[in-house]
């Protein structure tokens, strides 16, 4: 974490993309590093949804990963709860993807600004709680309940 916040004292650039589009926000996002925390309050990383080559912003990468409390910093820093990615995958359906029950569960539960789209379809016309369905992990009957009491709920 020195050495981080050194690199961003000396003017490193944050912006900096790899061959596939990554900054250096959306590795420390799949890592789960607390460097996010760092990169998040430098002055010089202006843009939390920067996108990969496969339109997936820092959220969506700690969603996919299962990185519940990366997930709530991010939101807390603004980033786009309903951003969509190349599939047309929110966030949330990374997660329910994924089996990632506290992912799933920081995302359904966010209650600061906008809230998690229950019925966001994705290229496939896939909401987050239809992909839950079809995906067979270790939490998927948990995470289609947890989808399920959210649903009604909102009605």
């Amino acid at each position: 974490l020195d050495i981080m916040e050194y690199l961003i004292s000396k003017g490193a650039q944050l912006d900096v993309m790899d061959q596939k589009g990554r900054t250096p926000l959306h590795r420390a996002a799949e890592k789960g590093h607390e460097v996010v925390k760092i990169l998040l309050t430098s002055t010089k990383n202006k843009n939390i949804d920067d996108r990969n080559i496969w339109r997936k912003t820092a959220l969506h990468i700690a969603a996919e990963y299962g990185h519940s409390d990366l997930i709530n910093l991010l939101l807390s820093y603004g980033a786009a709860i309903n951003a969509l990615d190349s599939n047309k995958d929110t966030p949330l359906h990374c997660a329910c993807k994924a089996g990632h029950l506290n992912a799933v569960n920081s995302l359904v539960n966010w209650s600061q600004g906008e809230k998690a789209n229950l019925l966001a379809a994705n290229s496939l016309k896939k909401t987050p709680l239809q992909v839950a369905e079809c995906n067979k992990t270790e939490n998927q009957a948990h995470i289609v309940t947890l989808l399920k009491k959210k649903m009604l709920m909102a009605k």
